[in-house]
């Protein structure tokens, strides 16, 4: 009898034993579950893609003085209020073109050719206004696929590189914040598309293309970013920029 009382006494404790290691076991493999957030939820179910910015450094170029005597051939001059931008070959080379930004102070060119050819058609100077910041805006292209922007500002009578990208870029509001983006898109066959903005003084970038998995351009009469999947990909579709991320909108038939 004695006997049979110790036997059930062990049993029962090692089935306690057994239950209570089951039960901490449970509790955690739920809690190693991922759980989606508030914030999470709350953009599925407004077909919201959240937006992750990085810090950008913007790419500038050091401008030099234009040597008078180098200059062979100026095909395209443009004259503002206090600034004379200039297209022009050089006496060593007939097919580079380079660009000048003359100031009442300074005369001073971007170093590298921006661009090839003589015909001045596919170049374009502007004045923009990028948030109250007048700048120069002088586009060219250094291949059938590779265009060319630069940004000249000035400070103190002087030009000074503001952003050298190898993209098209152009300027625009779009999550109507009041505040323009720079929305840059790459060449090549595949739209590639970035949009840069100011956030505290700093700049910051995301690129679209890697945010929506597919290819991204922006239409400027829409102010809505198109996504394009592919063969086999998903129905293209429409985006808008908000504060909350981009936001579908739509599909392109």
């Amino acid at each position: 009898m004695r006997k049979f009382a110790a036997v059930l006494f062990a049993f029962t404790l090692l089935t306690a034993c057994a239950n209570q290691n089951r039960g901490v076991h449970e509790a955690q493999t739920e809690s190693q579950i991922p759980q989606q957030t508030d914030d999470e939820e709350r953009h599925q179910s407004l077909n919201i893609v959240p937006i992750e910015w990085k810090k950008l450094k913007m790419a500038t170029t050091d401008l030099n003085p234009v040597k008078e005597d180098d200059i062979h051939t100026v095909i395209k001059r443009v004259k503002f209020e206090d600034v004379t931008v200039s297209l022009y070959t050089k006496t060593n080379t007939d097919s580079n073109i380079f660009a000048s930004i003359k100031t009442t102070d300074e005369n001073l060119e971007i170093p590298t050719s921006i661009g090839y050819n003589v015909d001045p058609t596919g170049f374009t100077i502007d004045k923009i206004d990028f948030n109250g910041m007048p700048l120069y805006k002088i586009t060219g292209y250094l291949g059938a696929s590779v265009p060319l922007t630069e940004y000249i500002q000035i400070i103190d009578d002087s030009p000074m590189s503001f952003w050298e990208t190898e993209s098209y870029v152009d300027e625009y509001d779009a999550d109507m914040d009041g505040v323009k983006e720079l929305i840059a898109a790459a060449g090549g066959t595949i739209p590639d598309t970035t949009i840069i903005k100011m956030d505290n003084g700093e700049y910051i970038t995301a690129n679209l293309n890697e945010l929506t998995k597919g290819s991204a351009s922006f239409d400027s009469q829409s102010n809505l970013f198109n996504v394009y999947y592919g063969p086999g990909g998903k129905k293209p579709e429409q985006y808008k920029l908000t504060s909350n991320g981009l936001e579908l909108v739509g599909y392109i038939d």
